[in-house]
């Protein structure tokens, strides 16, 4: 399996302008990712409903506006405002919100003045923004990582290693083993080495990015083959 492996690598690397081109894929992916995480969000815009004795209060990254009656829940499903906030008799804080429950749990958290726990949030955020742009990229890295397999069978390699002492399903299991780090090493080491020249953080932990990752190469690797298929199947029509 390990030959195999090595035979693999000695390939890909004989079409190292593969191997370039998916770093460099992947490290603008992640410096866009950054860029667009890294820029200010505008103050979400919310209504604070209190009566004629009430007072307004500042809040920061959210932009109040007082108001003795809420607008109409019309307004929160167009995205005038937010949320619409309004303080009960025992104290708490009454959220109503077309946004989701993270969105709901960090204006609470402001309200209550808990800045770490908004900064937290802001981190899962622009790690959600990475993961994002790098997932779809990954699950298309596997056609351009598994085509070894592809000329195997192309060249009628295949039938010939199927007719040694060499199990067809270690074969394929070495060639998928292969793939799937081929994918998960390089994008790891690019986002890391990113992170360690430009200092910036990226949101989640390594254990955590390994895992998106890991999954993500996983189905890149399972349906690469699939792919093929499809492009082989309508190559006549492209042409």
């Amino acid at each position: 399996m390990t030959e195999i492996m090595a035979n693999d690598l000695e390939r890909l690397w004989q079409a190292r302008s593969r191997v370039f081109l998916n770093a460099g894929i992947a490290a603008g992916m992640i410096l866009i990712a950054l860029f667009f995480s890294s820029r200010p969000n505008s103050a979400s815009p919310i209504v604070y409903v209190h009566s004629q004795d009430g007072g307004s209060f500042l809040l920061a990254d959210y932009s109040v506006t007082d108001a003795e009656k809420a607008p109409p829940v019309s307004e929160l499903v167009s995205g005038r405002y937010d949320a619409y906030v309004a303080k009960a008799v025992d104290g708490r804080y009454a959220i109503i919100t077309a946004r989701n429950a993270d969105y709901e749990r960090g204006l609470r958290m402001a309200l209550e003045g808990k800045a770490v726990a908004a900064n937290a949030q802001a981190s899962r955020g622009r790690g959600s923004t990475i993961a994002g742009f790098l997932l779809m990229f990954i699950m298309m890295q596997g056609t351009i990582t598994l085509y070894l397999f592809s000329d195997d069978k192309e060249l009628k390699i295949l039938p010939r290693i199927a007719s040694t002492s060499i199990a067809i399903s270690r074969y394929l299991t070495a060639h998928g083993a292969f793939a799937f780090l081929a994918i998960l090493v390089p994008d790891l080491c690019i986002l890391y080495a990113i992170r360690f020249l430009t200092g910036a953080d990226i949101g989640f932990t390594f254990a955590q990015y390994l895992s998106l990752f890991a999954v993500a190469a996983i189905l890149s690797t399972t349906f690469s083959p699939i792919q093929s298929r499809f492009r082989r199947f309508f190559s006549p029509w492209r042409s």
